[in-house]
């Protein structure tokens, strides 16, 4: 039998697990590499081996949420690729699917459904007192003449529309109710939650105060938000975006630029915020790292 080796490619591996992991895992005879600054996949010279067979574990950032088969299909001996991420949507599998090589992605943590949650109420509160706005305009101090420019919208009693109830939808929707918003929200299946009303996409869209589409990216729930749909958002409402690849990011900035919606949030590059303008937070995607997620992914303790 071929000895395996265990390729990690992850810039922040080192924070996510500890010393004594790592030495576990080479004590069961485990050759690990972990490769924690960016390169092309194929192109790691030591994963050219071609006596050894090969398990992938790979951090979504470090191919920038995207990995064509070209990317991977020269590597010899490979069996495995895993995902960091709760999905695999940013792998291209035609060639997997085609030479018996499998995928898999890891199931999140509950800490890790929790701080993305709470980051994204954090984006909508930002937004509906134009926190963005606010921070563009450099801090304006003339109270007297500005407060009225910059008036907020009051979120209790508002209604929110989560589109995809699972781990993050559901701690998403646990804490709009906790702010005494109402929750409707579409999912494939609907759950017994006391108090959530099921409703159908496009009702959301129309009625909803606040909307935060929630889906595993994939190939189906790529499509079922276009433009033609995002259209339905009326002029005062906020999305909010922490899932990437489910909607036109372009077309829902420029709906606020153009004073048609309140206002926009969404993960992007940390460089993306002064791309925009107006009530548009475009804020890096630190959303899971929290002192509790890292220290519970580390396993050592809450």
């Amino acid at each position: 039998m071929s000895k395996t080796e265990v390729f990690i490619f992850d810039e922040i591996f080192e924070f996510m697990v500890s010393g004594d992991g790592i030495a576990e895992l080479q004590a069961m005879g485990v050759e690990l590499h972990v490769i924690n600054q960016k390169c092309k996949i194929a192109d790691y010279e030591p994963i050219k081996n071609p006596a050894t067979q090969k398990i992938l574990c790979i951090n979504p950032d470090f191919v920038d949420w995207h990995l064509a088969a070209d990317g991977y299909k020269g590597i010899s001996g490979l069996k495995v690729i895993i995902s960091s991420s709760d999905n695999i949507s940013w792998l291209d599998t035609s060639y997997a699917d085609d030479h018996g090589i499998k995928y898999v992605a890891l199931e999140n943590l509950t800490s890790e459904y929790s701080a993305v949650a709470e980051y994204a109420v954090t984006i909508m509160t930002s937004l509906a007192r134009k926190i963005p706005t606010i921070i563009r305009n450099q801090f304006p101090l003339d109270y007297a003449h500005d407060f009225m420019k910059y008036q907020g919208l009051d979120l209790a009693g508002k209604t929110v529309g989560i589109i995809g109830l699972g781990n993050v939808g559901g701690a998403i929707a646990q804490r709009c109710r906790g702010l005494d918003m109402n929750v409707v929200y579409w999912s494939r299946s609907k759950k017994s939650m006391e108090g959530y009303e099921h409703r159908e996409i496009d009702d959301i869209l129309r009625e909803a105060d606040v909307i935060f589409p929630t889906l595993k990216p994939n190939d189906q729930t790529k499509v079922m938000l276009p433009i033609e749909k995002l259209e339905l958002i009326k002029k005062d409402a906020i999305m909010v975006s922490v899932v990437s690849e489910l909607i036109d990011n372009s077309y829902l900035a420029k709906r606020v630029a153009d004073q048609k919606l309140f206002g926009f949030g969404f993960g992007a590059d940390p460089s993306a915020f002064s791309n925009y303008s107006g009530n548009v937070w475009a804020i890096p995607d630190y959303a899971w790292a929290t002192r509790n997620n890292m220290r519970t992914i580390k396993g050592v303790g809450a």
